[in-house]
């Protein structure tokens, strides 16, 4: 809470506090208002203008929670607000006008208030900003200017099936070129695990640097046009036909595997050609197939229950129609 207390004691009738939340809001814009100036005339370091952002981005998120609770208000769900401006009218509207100017009173006389615009301008300012979470950087990362990739760069050369010998300043270059990555390590959960981080720091680093950016509006933009086209079938690496999906190309491992949800990656064809190999069943939605999969980890083969086996299969690798 402030610690004029206004939004405390003061903020009893929804009216009131949609006042309040409206003084908040053009507050906060004028704030907002000051801190990116005229950009015709304003010219900062890269630095600088990487901070200014952070505290804007502060200030709007700050405006955008009380716009909601605002909007709330108007709202009116539980009908509170419609009881309270139907208070105000008819026969009884005098003994409420009295009975809010009661309150007001007693107010002012326990708290001894002067009118602090200023005060109470910069006390919520105050609250904002130094409530909010801190975004630093490391000392490669240089303010933003530069990033910090020498643990993932150490991840990635732990890899299997990467070259060993990729200095940093290559790996930078080629960080982005997943495709590149090849097949059988991109299938390996040691892999999906440094793609995981790759983004985690990217989506961290673009936070940090571009605070303003609507990277969440950008992310599912992005989510959605990816699924639209792997519903079509057009990552012809991962969905393609051929001689490797008819044979089922080199066996899954299950080395390094925590979960069935690690061998999803496979895909569907990848995972049936693999339970067929095995002799067991290979129907079933993705994860189903890799959960079937998976119990190979605790279970050997040869025990493996009869309701996980294919028809006629041995449990060895006998050709695998459910």
């Amino acid at each position: 809470a402030l610690k004029s207390g206004r939004t405390c004691a003061m903020s009893g009738t929804l009216l009131e506090q949609a006042r309040n939340l409206h003084e908040d809001l053009e507050i906060l814009e004028k704030a907002m208002y000051r801190e990116l100036g005229d950009p015709a005339t304003a010219h900062l370091k890269r630095v600088d203008e990487v901070a200014r952002d952070q505290v804007v981005a502060t200030l709007l998120d700050a405006h955008t929670q009380r716009a909601k609770r605002l909007a709330a208000v108007y709202e009116d769900g539980d009908g509170a607000r419609r009881e309270e401006i139907q208070a105000m009218s008819g026969s009884t509207v005098f003994s409420a006008f009295y009975d809010q100017l009661k309150l007001l009173r007693d107010y002012h006389r326990k708290h001894n208030i002067a009118p602090p615009s200023e005060v109470y301008e910069r006390e919520l300012l105050v609250d904002v900003l130094e409530g909010a979470n801190e975004q630093t950087f490391t000392g490669e990362e240089a303010e933003g200017r530069y990033l910090d990739m020498h643990a993932l760069h150490e991840a990635y050369i732990n890899l299997k099936g990467v070259d060993k010998e990729t200095d940093y300043a290559s790996y930078l270059k080629a960080a982005a070129q997943l495709a590149n990555v090849p097949k059988p390590t991109a299938l390996t959960s040691g892999y999906v695990r440094y793609v995981k981080s790759l983004r985690d720091y990217w989506e961290g680093f673009l936070t940090r640097t571009q605070p303003l950016l609507p990277l969440a509006d950008i992310l599912t933009k992005a989510t959605t046009a990816f699924d639209e086209r792997w519903a079509k079938g057009e990552f012809t690496r991962w969905q393609g036909g051929g001689a490797e999906m008819e044979n089922g190309g080199d066996p899954i491992s299950l080395e390094g595997v925590s979960s069935a949800a690690e061998l999803e990656v496979h895909g569907l064809e990848k995972l049936k050609a693999e339970l067929a190999r095995l002799g067991l069943k290979c129907g079933g939605s993705l994860s189903q197939r890799a959960e079937r999969l998976f119990l190979l980890k605790s279970t050997p083969l040869e025990q493996m229950p009869k309701a996980h086996r294919a028809k006629g299969g041995a449990g060895g690798g006998g050709g695998g129609a459910e």
